[in-house]
């Protein structure tokens, strides 16, 4: 058997899944842990990759942190899972828990139409930005690539056009 130390054994949620239907009653005469902190607990640990590991044998003090919880419950929670039938409890509230956290399957981006890489229409979008020529001129050019969406090599070229302009006018780029 597997002894490290963030593994749960391999049989207990595989013993939870193969049993139909599942119950969450305790044999009678059974005296049971797990109070609604321990299940709270439990359920916050399904938020985390392999959560129920880091409550089983993580540090105390760093899963009650993570989980917001305290050590108290952490050790408590423990205690439960160190018991044959609390451990069949809670492994069947964190799998309910994760069937809950499942992320919706992933939506496709929407389509964005491809911005104009022309220096004349980047000098132009410049000219109704708010951040206006100056910062197409004097801005860090990955930052007004960002900012306009265009290719950085578009920012150069849009500079160098600016830049021809002046000069042909006779008056230098403006200074930040």
């Amino acid at each position: 058997m597997n002894r490290h130390p963030n593994v749960l054994p391999p049989f207990a949620l595989a013993d939870v899944l193969s049993e139909a239907p599942p119950t969450r009653r305790a044999p009678a005469g059974a005296r049971l842990l797990v109070t609604p902190a321990v299940l709270e607990l439990v359920t916050r640990s399904a938020a985390f990759r392999r959560g129920i590991a880091l409550l089983h044998r993580g540090p105390p003090e760093c899963v009650a942190s993570a989980f917001g919880a305290s050590v108290r419950v952490v050790e408590q929670a423990r205690a439960c899972l160190e018991n044959a039938v609390e451990r069949r409890l809670l492994l069947e509230v964190y799998a309910d828990a994760l069937e809950r956290a499942r992320p919706f399957p992933p939506v496709r981006p929407p389509t964005s139409t491809p911005r104009d890489q022309r220096p004349e229409a980047l000098i132009r979008d410049a000219e109704h930005h708010h951040l206006g020529v100056n910062f197409l001129l004097h801005g860090a050019f990955e930052s007004v690539a960002i900012t306009f969406g265009v290719h950085p090599d578009a920012v150069i070229a849009a500079r160098e056009l600016l830049t021809a302009r002046s000069t042909r006018a006779g008056a230098t780029p403006a200074q930040p």
